[in-house]
């Protein structure tokens, strides 16, 4: 048993954990501890700065000096990133070991996340990666609500935050994608494309240690804008054109009479009830309470609003950033 943990901790030895942020002074102890406290301790944890503006760094720092010897080694980066994807590419550019692992902050996971994974990765012989899952809730009536609208209350879904694999592979997949949003999806899909093949650990589940999406319908709708605007550069060209269509449909069809408006209204929200109650797996507590029957709905309409609003900024960026086209100059005889 003991030389099993001994060669297990040596396979641990041999991987990085690359961990972007930005502005986490609240929560980035919190995150220190947890990779501190992870049963096998890795080779490196590189923690990279996403063009901070509070104490996070200082914070830090400050651990690291405090480190006992014994204690993992961690290193700071501080970079101008303004991404996490761009943040994730500057710390895995820095590992050197034959695995890699990511994680985010503000986020609660298992001290025997590393052990886990690790253990499942080496022991496949196909070309794979493995992933934990996110399990997401809610914190308050409009977080929980925006929750039931996107991912799904109690839901889990594969995340990037707890993946780990081979540096090689990362290498051959390539970068993340240098987008505010969506860069871990298009990263996915590339890695699907090459052949990588995604493992889930479902004991491994990563939470949101506060608000999992958005507290208040104006930090909603921001991020509903902000989330939808990269969806052109990650090729997400059907999402961009069904958000941009269907409330032109919508807005043709509603001046024909009032009538059709009514409709369409009992429509849409029928049709946002129908999606909450495929994607949560505890629905009925959104239909049991009438406040939060509304803010479901209320939600959904300011996520679908900012959805389109984002996508048709997508469209004048790509338009915008568009090569002139070139006229031909002729030279003098």
């Amino acid at each position: 048993m003991t030389s099993d943990k001994a060669r297990a901790q040596r396979v641990v030895d041999e991987i990085t954990v690359v961990v972007p942020f930005h502005d986490e002074e609240n929560d980035i102890r919190y995150t220190l501890t947890q990779l501190e406290n992870q049963s096998f301790k890795p080779a490196k944890i590189v923690l990279v700065d996403s063009s901070s503006k509070d104490s996070s760094n200082m914070l830090i720092r400050q651990w690291i000096v405090e480190a006992p010897a014994s204690r993992s080694h961690f290193e700071l980066i501080v970079s101008n990133a303004s991404t996490p994807g761009e943040a994730r590419n500057i710390g895995a550019a820095s590992a050197t070991t034959p695995l890699i692992a990511f994680m985010d902050c503000g986020l609660s996971f298992p001290t025997d996340w590393l052990h886990h994974s690790i253990t499942l990765l080496t022991a496949l012989d196909e070309i794979c990666w493995v992933s934990g899952v996110c399990q997401t809730s809610g914190e308050g009536i409009v977080d929980e609500c925006a929750i039931g609208n996107t991912y799904g209350r109690h839901a889990r879904r594969p995340a990037l935050p707890s993946s780990v694999l081979r540096t090689s592979d990362f290498r051959r997949v390539g970068d993340f994608r240098n987008l505010r949003a969506g860069e871990d999806g298009e990263w996915v899909n590339r890695a699907n494309r090459s052949g990588l093949l995604r493992v889930t650990v479902s004991d491994c589940v990563v939470q949101y240690l506060s608000v999992n999406y958005a507290n208040s319908m104006r930090t909603l709708l921001t991020k509903a804008i902000t989330y939808a605007y990269p969806m052109i550069r990650a090729g997400r060209w059907f999402a961009v054109l069904t958000s941009l269509l269907i409330p032109v449909v919508a807005i043709v069809w509603a001046t024909f009479s009032i009538l059709t408006i009514w409709w369409l209204a009992v429509a849409y929200l029928l049709l946002r009830s129908l999606v909450a109650l495929r994607k949560n797996r505890s629905a009925v507590r959104y239909f049991l309470r009438p406040d939060r029957l509304v803010v479901l709905w209320a939600t959904a309409l300011v996520i679908d609003v900012g959805r389109s609003i984002g996508a048709f900024h997508s469209i004048i960026g790509l338009l915008a950033s568009s090569p002139k086209r070139q006229i031909p100059t002729r030279e003098a005889a």
